[in-house]
């Protein structure tokens, strides 16, 4: 048995019953008789990330690994929290050192390839991507993002063909079936993008990001009309989804019911998103004019950008 491994296996007890300060606490006891035990540090880490701590758990997991550098579980771990700190590209090199470390690690392989693909270095995450593949080809993360890479790169039709592979390989991920809606919608086939968009909203009715692509399908079929509905269902879902924001108010525009108050008022609301309540003034008065018919009514000019 390694040194410390009765009070480890003890703090890994406290750790998964939730109990994290005297899961920390036998940590630091451990450390203090032993500044060196890998183990100690990781668990350490882990007790972080359960706190929503992820710059204390990347100090840790780079203790752990100054202890233990060839250990590639630990840089599997600091690449992790690397992620959850948004250092992407740390966080790949720390994928690759621990693929390298473990040959055919697959889930090393496939996150470096995301986290080269949160960078926009979609020529690099193509190719990991590819190297996950070969040992597991219907991965449906993968293939997944190997589709939203794909289109990135501007090669929608192979992006269609990775986003089939993954909703065969899934036909329930939701994230699956909105990059195929994607992919046709740029390849101009529309109404199976719609249905790529709906399959995705039935597999996760509250996917913000599935209602937005699907209006902007109806956008192209011209059906406006349906269109803002899937915008606004979208803001209602995350209220901070700034593109869908900008559709819907967009959209609004071409909706004869709408008059400059309702307008005003829903670009208010969306002002309060970005600047946390601060009042909005009032616009001016509009003058109306006179309709042939003799009904006074405003007439809209133009159109007030969302931007």
């Amino acid at each position: 048995r390694t040194p410390h491994r009765d009070q480890l296996d003890q703090a890994v007890g406290l750790f998964q019953g939730g109990r994290l300060p005297e899961a920390e606490n036998l940590c630091h006891e451990i450390l203090g008789a032993d500044p060196a035990c890998a183990d100690a540090h990781h668990l350490l880490a882990y007790v972080y990330t359960r706190r929503g701590d992820p710059a204390r758990a990347t100090e840790s997991l780079g203790r752990a690994i100054q202890a233990a550098p060839t250990r590639p579980d630990l840089h599997m771990s600091l690449a992790t929290a690397l992620m959850n700190t948004g250092n992407f590209a740390a966080a790949a090199e720390s994928y690759a050192t621990a693929a390298r470390l473990k040959p055919g690690w697959f889930q090393a392989l496939a996150n470096r390839g995301i986290a080269l693909a949160r960078l926009h270095r979609y020529t690099e995450a193509e190719s990991a991507l590819h190297d996950a593949l070969a040992l597991q080809p219907d991965s449906e993360p993968v293939l997944t993002s190997l589709a939203g890479v794909l289109q990135a790169l501007g090669r929608s039709a192979e992006a269609a063909d990775a986003a089939g592979r993954a909703v065969a390989a899934d036909p329930a991920a939701p994230e699956a079936w909105t990059n195929l809606g994607l992919a046709r919608h740029s390849l101009g086939q529309l109404t199976d993008a719609a249905s790529a968009c709906e399959r995705a909203i039935a597999a996760a009715p509250d996917f913000a990001m599935a209602w937005y692509n699907l209006g902007h399908v109806r956008n192209d079929e011209w059906r406006a009309d349906e269109a803002r509905p899937r915008f606004l269902r979208a803001v209602e879902l995350d209220s901070s989804y700034q593109p869908a924001w900008h559709a819907m108010l967009f959209n609004s525009l071409y909706d004869a019911a709408e008059t400059e108050r309702t307008i005003f008022e829903a670009h208010a609301r969306w002002s309060r998103t970005l600047t946390r309540g601060v009042p909005v003034p009032a616009p001016p008065p509009v003058a109306t004019s006179r309709h042939p018919s003799g009904t006074p009514r405003r007439i809209r000019v133009g159109y007030v950008s969302p931007d």
